[in-house]
C-alpha cells in the first residue's frame, strides 16, 4: 500500500507550484520542550492516583504555579497557549478542595455550551466517583437532570447565559450551593469583550451579592487565550485584582506559518482573487492527501459558501463529499454534537467553521489550518491557528487575506503581525442600556440598599427610570422590585437585543437553525437565500412578531446579500480635541439604519444576477461615536467620496489597535451641522455602545498612521477594497486627496 503524502511534502509540493509568489510570509515556529515540575505534595491522594493512572507524573510550572497562588488565597487569571493545559491547571485545586471539604461547591462557567459539555467529559476520567455530583446545567438539560442538580450537584457546569436567567434569579432553590461555593472558574475570558462582556460583568456583580448573601466569598480562577489586558479585564468582570500567570511549561510541536495573499487580477483596479476560492485551492490537496484540517471563516454565510464550493471540488476529484462538515452558530445542538463526534473520531477530514470552534473544544488532532480571512485581532489569529497540531505534532497554518485593508496590512506587513503584542480587551459594564436591564435582574434577586456598590456613572439614573416605569419600589433605604415581568428571561447577553428568530422548514414543520434579532433583517428577510449545512432554502415570509421565519428546501445556483442605507443623528460630543480645521470627538449617537433591499450573486463567479427592493421598518439604535469633523477647507473640496473613503478604511484597520471584529465597528460620513461641513463617525455597532469607539478616540493618533501606511502600499490608482473601498475609484482624485489628508493630520495629538 503507497503511504500518502506527509504533511511537509504536501507543503513542499505547493511551494513548487507558480502560485506560491503569492506567499508573503512563510515563518517556522520551532517545537519547544516542556518545562516539569513535581506534582504538589499537598494534592488529594486520589487525584495523585488518577493522574498515574493517566501517565501523568509531573506537571508543567504554570499549573503548579497556579495552585500555590490558590493556595495563598489569590485570585488568578492563566494567559497560556492553546492545549496548554489550562483545564487540568484548574480542576486539580478545584477537585481537590472538593474532595477535601464535603461541603464545598464550585461552578464553571463557559462561554458556549459546547465547551461546557467537553469539560464534562474530561471531569468523568478525573474525579474517582464523580457521578451524580458533577451536572452540566443548561439549555438541553431536561426538567428531571435540572432538579437533581440543584438538590445535590457539588461542581455545576453552565454558562453566563444559565446563571443569568436560571440560577441567579432562582437562588433560594441553590442555597446549599451558594453556601458553599469556593471556586468559580471563568475559562475562555477573552471572549468576555464587547456586548457579551459588559453584560457577564453585571451578572458576576449579581453573583457576588447572592454569594454574600447566602454566606460565601469564592476565589475566581480565569483562562484565557493571549490578550495584552488580561489582569485588566479579569478586574473588569469579577471585581477582583487576580495575579496573572502568563509564562507556560507546555511543550509545542514545530509550526509552519504561511501568509497568503490572493493573486491580483487587475493592478490598476485593485481587484484580486477571491480568497474563498483560494482556501478551497489551498486546502485540497491537504484533505486529499489524508490530512486533517479545520477552515475558519468569517461568518455563518462564508462558512456555507466554502463548504458549498469544498464539496464540489471534492465531488468533481472524485471524492467524497461527506468528507467536509460546516459547523457554526445557528446549527442545532444535535448537529454540533454529531460533528464534534465525528472530528474525534476521524470520519470527518475538514471542518469549516465560524469562531464557534476557535475554543478549546475536543475535536481531535488536526493537522493543518487554514484561516480564510484575517480573524481581526493578533490573538484571535494565534487562537484559531492553536486550534492545529494541539498534540504537540507537526502542523502548518494558512493565513489568507480578503481584499481588504486590514487583511492587506497584515498579510503584507508580517513583521507587524509575528512582532506586534496581543490586542486589549475592552468592556464597558456600565452601559446605561445594560446597566439598567441588570439592576432590575439585581432588585428582583435582592433589594439593593441605597449606597450599595452595583454599577458606576449612570446607577442613580437608571434607578430613577426604573421606577418611573414602575419596575422598582423604593422604601427604607432599598429598592424593590415590584413589575410584573421576570425581567431576566428578556434579556440576552449576547447582545443587547431581543430573542432570536427561528427559522422553520415550511414543508416539514421542523426547526432549521436560528438567527439573532440584529441580523434577521440581513440574513432571512423574504426571498432570502438562506443555506445551511449545505442545503439552499428561500425564505418565503418573515413574522417579527412570532419571530418565525418560514424557508423552503430549494436548489437555485446564487446566493444573497441585503442593501442597507443607514443615517446618523448625533448629540453635542461629551469629549473632544481640536487641532486647526479638524475636530476629533466623542459622544452618544442615534443609528437609523434601514434594509431597503438585497442583491443576488451567482455562486461560483459572484456574477450580478439582480437586484430587489424590500420595505422593512428603519431600525434606531442609541450607541457612541468616534466623530471626525472637518470644515470644506480640511478636505479642499474632495467631499463625501474621501469621507467615505477614510471612514472605509479607518473603521477596518481599528481593529489593529483595538480588541473587536470589523463588524464591531461602522463609519458613517454625512453633512455637519454648525461649525462643520463634513462628519465621518466610526460608531460602535451594539445599542449603548460597547467601548470600542472610545478606545479609538484614545488611540486616533495610531489609527491615522496604520491608515496611511495601507494607503501609501496600496498598488491600485483610484482606491480599492484594499485601501479606501471601490467607491473612490469613480473619482480619479479622491484615493489621493485622502491619502493626502492622511497625511496631513498624522501629526501627535494630545488626548
Amino acid at each position: 500500500m503507497t503511504a500518502l503524502p506527509s504533511l511537509s511534502e504536501v507543503l513542499e509540493s505547493l511551494a513548487r507550484d507558480p502560485s506560491w509568489r503569492n506567499v508573503t510570509a512563510r515563518r517556522t515556529l520551532p517545537s519547544r520542550p516542556a518545562s516539569p515540575e513535581e506534582v504538589p505534595e499537598g494534592l488529594h491522594p486520589s487525584l495523585r492516583d488518577v493522574l498515574g493512572a493517566r501517565g501523568i507524573g509531573s506537571l508543567y510550572t504554570h499549573q503548579v504555579r497556579v495552585w500555590d497562588l490558590l493556595r495563598d488565597g489569590k485570585d488568578v487569571v492563566m494567559v497560556t497557549p492553546t492545549a496548554s493545559g489550562k483545564s487540568l491547571a484548574y480542576h486539580l485545586p478545584v477537585l481537590d478542595e472538593l474532595l477535601r471539604d464535603p461541603d464545598a461547591t464550585a461552578l464553571y462557567l463557559f462561554p458556549t455550551k459546547a465547551l461546557a459539555r467537553d469539560q464534562f467529559d474530561d471531569l468523568e476520567t478525573l474525579w474517582p466517583g464523580k457521578k451524580g455530583t458533577v451536572g452540566v446545567y443548561d439549555g438541553d438539560t431536561d426538567p428531571a437532570a435540572r432538579r437533581r442538580i440543584r438538590s445535590s450537584s457539588r461542581l455545576v457546569i453552565t454558562n453566563p447565559d444559565m446563571l443569568h436567567t436560571a440560577l441567579l434569579p432562582h437562588h433560594p432553590s441553590w442555597a446549599r450551593f451558594f453556601a458553599g461555593l469556593k471556586y468559580i472558574v471563568l475559562d475562555e475570558v477573552h471572549q468576555y469583550r464587547g456586548v457579551f462582556g459588559s453584560h457577564a460583568a453585571n451578572v458576576f456583580r449579581r453573583l457576588e451579592r447572592i454569594c454574600g448573601f447566602h454566606g460565601s466569598r469564592p476565589r475566581f480562577i480565569a483562562s484565557s487565550a493571549t490578550i495584552a489586558n488580561p489582569d485588566e479585564l479579569s478586574a473588569a468582570l469579577t471585581g477582583r485584582s487576580p495575579v496573572t500567570v502568563a509564562e507556560s511549561g507546555a511543550p509545542a510541536g514545530r509550526r509552519e506559518f504561511i501568509f497568503y495573499n490572493p493573486p491580483l487580477l487587475n493592478a490598476e483596479s485593485g481587484i484580486r482573487a477571491g480568497n474563498w476560492w483560494e482556501t478551497v485551492r489551498l486546502v485540497l490537496p491537504f484533505i486529499t492527501a489524508g490530512h486533517r484540517a479545520i477552515v475558519f471563516a468569517r461568518s455563518r454565510v462564508e462558512t456555507e459558501i466554502i463548504l458549498t464550493y469544498l464539496g464540489d471540488a471534492l465531488k468533481k476529484a472524485g471524492h467524497p463529499e461527506g468528507w467536509v462538515r460546516s459547523y457554526r452558530g445557528g446549527h442545532l445542538p444535535a448537529e454540533r454534537r454529531a460533528v464534534e463526534k465525528e472530528l474525534r473520531e476521524g470520519t470527518v477530514r475538514c471542518v469549516v467553521s465560524t469562531t464557534a470552534l476557535e475554543l478549546g473544544v475536543d475535536i481531535g488532532d488536526l493537522d493543518l489550518c487554514v484561516i480564510s480571512g484575517y480573524p481581526g485581532s493578533v490573538s484571535g489569529t494565534w487562537q484559531q491557528a492553536g486550534r492545529a497540531g494541539r498534540r504537540f505534532d507537526d502542523s502548518a497554518v494558512f493565513l489568507v487575506a480578503e481584499n481588504s485593508p486590514l487583511d492587506q496590512f497584515i498579510i503584507t506587513h508580517p513583521d507587524y503581525f509575528f512582532g506586534q503584542p496581543p490586542e486589549s480587551a475592552a468592556v464597558n459594564p456600565d452601559n446605561a442600556h445594560i446597566l439598567k436591564s441588570h439592576l432590575a435582574c439585581a432588585c428582583f434577586e435582592l433589594p439593593l440598599r441605597d449606597g450599595e456598590d452595583f454599577g458606576g456613572k449612570g446607577k442613580e439614573a437608571s434607578l430613577e427610570l426604573l421606577r418611573d416605569e414602575e419596575m422598582l419600589h423604593h422604601s427604607g433605604g432599598e429598592w424593590h422590585w415590584v413589575g410584573q415581568t421576570y425581567p431576566a428571561a428578556g434579556i440576552s447577553l449576547r447582545s443587547a437585543a431581543a430573542r432570536a428568530f427561528r427559522i422553520v422548514n415550511a414543508e416539514t414543520g421542523v426547526r432549521v437553525g436560528e438567527v439573532d434579532a440584529q441580523s434577521a433583517p440581513l440574513l432571512i428577510h423574504r426571498e432570502a437565500v438562506y443555506l445551511h449545512r449545505g442545503q439552499t432554502y428561500l425564505i418565503e415570509s418573515l413574522d417579527p412578531e412570532e419571530r418565525v421565519a418560514l424557508a423552503r428546501p430549494a436548489v437555485v445556483d446564487y446566493f444573497t446579500e441585503p442593501l442597507v442605507s443607514v443615517d446618523v443623528e448625533a448629540a453635542v460630543p461629551d469629549r473632544s480635541e481640536t487641532w486647526g480645521d479638524v475636530t476629533l470627538g466623542h459622544g452618544e449617537v442615534q443609528i437609523i439604519t434601514e434594509v431597503t433591499g438585497y442583491r443576488r450573486l451567482r455562486l461560483f463567479t459572484h456574477e450580478h444576477l439582480g437586484e430587489e427592493e424590500l420595505d422593512f421598518p428603519a431600525d434606531r439604535m442609541e450607541t457612541t461615536s468616534c466623530s471626525l469633523s472637518l470644515s470644506s477647507a480640511a478636505f479642499s473640496g474632495a467631499g463625501t467620496l474621501l469621507l467615505q473613503g477614510l471612514g472605509y478604511l479607518l473603521s477596518r484597520v481599528a481593529p489593529l489597535h483595538v480588541l473587536c471584529d470589523t463588524r464591531d465597528i461602522r463609519s458613517h460620513c454625512r453633512k455637519g451641522g454648525e461649525g462643520a461641513d463634513a462628519v465621518l463617525h466610526l460608531y460602535d455597532n451594539y445599542p449603548g455602545g460597547a467601548g470600542f469607539s472610545t478606545l479609538i478616540f484614545e488611540q486616533f493618533p495610531r489609527l491615522v498612521a496604520a491608515a496611511e501606511e495601507v494607503a501609501r502600499t496600496c498598488p491600485c490608482l483610484k482606491g480599492c477594497p484594499s485601501c479606501f473601498g471601490a467607491g473612490t475609484a469613480v473619482d480619479p482624485g479622491a484615493k489621493v486627496a485622502a491619502a493626502a489628508f492622511l497625511e496631513r493630520i498624522s501629526i501627535p495629538i494630545s488626548l
